[in-house]
């Protein structure tokens, strides 16, 4: 008996030594490949729709990365910002270079791999939150990329793509505007996107990924993860956030644009939309504010 039980001890114990935990996803930019363009000229605009803000546009033979698509449109990362393309005129392209620049791990424990592959590759190393790696190529859903003086291969939900916002001003324009943006879209439970709709958090992690920030995916992560501010210093792109239900915690967040007035997914009319912190319901059920580290 006692043998019995010092070999299941030694094996668990090399268990617990061998264990190296699955990377967390913690909000990179999943990408679904990279593509050319084949028009002589493609608009990029803010939101997925003729008649919107056009933010620039792409020459024929350039290279551009998705990330998602909706209706016809394709969501893209091009010359350092988030916009929408419209897909009839991108070509999906099996590897590419477009491009990218830096990018920042955001997972614990994410594979830097030889290959593009989860079966078909070795592991060099592992990365970790914050990490920075510099995106050389795209394979499918896979960055390549250069770390510590190798080249290799990271799962592009573990990386955020570093958008060129120069400054804090800059970013909370950027923010504002991406936010007006999303008014009438619907409200659907864990939405966090034009086209499947969005919840409070939800449509918060999208705005601000139009800057390349990642934020936790609830409102209470959120606001634990955020810089506390009085109501009196919120600043455009700050976020707002109330305890709505029967006891006193966090349950819905928005986003402060000034004047007082704040823009979010609501359940009560169903759509994105802008209400004032000085209405009565609101005023009532305050949590508090926040500022997004380094804002």
């Amino acid at each position: 008996m006692l043998k019995k039980i010092t070999a299941a001890a030694a094996a668990l114990a090399l268990a617990l030594v061998l264990y190296i935990p699955a990377a967390a996803d913690a909000g990179g930019d999943k990408c679904l490949s990279a593509a050319v363009v084949t028009a002589d000229v493609l608009n990029f605009r803010s939101s997925p729709e003729l008649g919107v803000n056009i933010i620039g546009s792409a020459e024929k033979d350039e290279e551009i990365l998705v990330l998602s698509e909706a209706d016809g449109w394709c969501r893209v990362y091009y010359d350092g910002e988030y916009g929408w393309m419209y897909g009839d005129y991108l070509e999906y392209l099996p590897e590419g270079a477009p491009g990218l620049g830096t990018g920042r791990i955001t997972g614990s424990y994410v594979r830097f791999r030889s290959a593009p592959s989860t079966t078909d590759s070795d592991v060099y190393s592992y990365l970790f939150v914050g990490d920075e790696v510099n995106i050389i190529g795209v394979s499918g859903e896979w960055y390549k990329v250069e770390y510590d003086e190798r080249v290799g291969y990271v799962y592009s939900s573990y990386v955020r793509l570093t958008a060129e916002c120069d400054d804090s001003a800059e970013i909370r324009d950027r923010l504002v505007s991406t936010v007006k943006s999303c008014l009438g879209y619907g409200y659907v439970y864990g939405g966090q996107s034009p086209e499947s709709g969005f919840d409070c958090s939800g449509l918060v992690c999208y705005v601000y990924s139009s800057c390349g920030i990642s934020l936790p995916r609830t409102a209470t992560a959120m606001y634990n993860d955020a810089d506390k501010i009085d109501k009196s210093e919120l600043l455009p792109g700050d976020l707002v956030f109330f305890a709505c239900g029967s006891g006193w915690y966090i349950t819905h967040v928005g986003m402060y644009i000034g004047d007082g007035v704040f823009i979010h997914a609501s359940t009560g009319s169903a759509r994105v939309r802008t209400n004032d912190l000085g209405e009565a319901y609101f005023a009532g059920c305050f949590y508090g504010a926040a500022r997004v580290k380094g804002l």
